[in-house]
């Protein structure tokens, strides 16, 4: 099999834009250094055929190499957890402003996941006490070993939103399920409803949240939301006097930044 025919097998039922990280991972060489007339050896074309057979019947490709970078560096996944994205990558860039411009020394991730987010924002920065939880046992094991990976060291707890909070985080960070229950769609389907599905508006997690910070005050709180969920966002956290909103690139509204300070 050549470099061209496993392209055309590929965009034939499968996204072109994988191709790079596809061929890359099985042939361990840059994309800009695989030739056309490449030609895979057998090793390579029995595990491109097994990754396409997979990839064809939906299973996303970070799920079969069970692995996504993200910020530069590769985190485990599986089923269990949502595949990061790079709408979150710039969710983490406002919150690493925030830390700074704000000298923020105690940070609290709310629905962790695979621990993308807390780790990140450990790693960049390493003076910051970084806590996270998660409802999902599953994910936890997960966050765990991906920070054991990247060696940084983070207080993980099981905890159904705040229920189980007792230290109050200068920052409350959190990228909670926000996709309504009535939307399916291929591309996320083997991904896990608890960390995607959150009532008929997909706000049911983030109304409890405001509920809950009724009794907590913490300094500053930076959320992810879904497209089109500005304005019933402005009136689930009324309650704070500020609310700064930023765009996903100048594209979308797609996260706030709360205080009441």
């Amino acid at each position: 099999m050549t470099k061209q025919e496993a392209v055309s097998t590929w965009i034939e039922y499968c996204p072109e834009h994988e191709l790079q990280i596809l061929l890359e991972e099985i042939i361990e060489q840059k994309m800009y250094s695989i030739k056309d007339g490449f030609i895979f050896s057998k090793n390579q074309e029995k595990t491109f055929l097994k990754i396409f057979a997979q990839r064809k019947t939906g299973t996303p490709l970070p799920y079969i190499f069970k692995k996504q970078s993200f910020f530069g560096r590769d985190f485990f996944v599986s089923p269990d957890v949502l595949i990061p994205r790079p709408d979150t990558e710039y969710f983490v860039e406002q919150i690493l402003k925030i830390i700074k411009s704000n000298n923020i020394s105690s940070v609290l991730d709310l629905g962790t996941g695979s621990g993308c987010i807390a780790i990140t924002l450990k790693k960049e920065s390493p003076k910051c006490h970084v806590s996270a939880v998660d409802i999902s046992p599953a994910a936890l094991e997960i966050a765990q070993k991906n920070a054991k990976t990247h060696k940084t060291e983070i207080n993980f707890f099981q905890s159904d939103l705040l229920a189980s909070i007792s230290d109050i985080p200068e920052l409350l960070v959190a990228n909670l399920p926000y996709v309504e229950t009535s939307w399916k769609d291929p591309s996320i389907a083997q991904e896990p409803d608890l960390a995607l599905y959150s009532g008929a508006d997909g706000l049911d997690h983030y109304r409890r949240l405001a509920l809950e910070l009724t009794d907590i005050n913490i300094k500053h709180i930076l959320l992810e939301f879904g497209p089109q969920q500005t304005e019933e966002i402005k009136k689930i956290f009324a309650a704070f006097r500020q609310q700064t909103f930023f765009q996903y690139y100048d594209k979308e509204t797609r996260f706030v930044h709360l205080t009441n300070m």
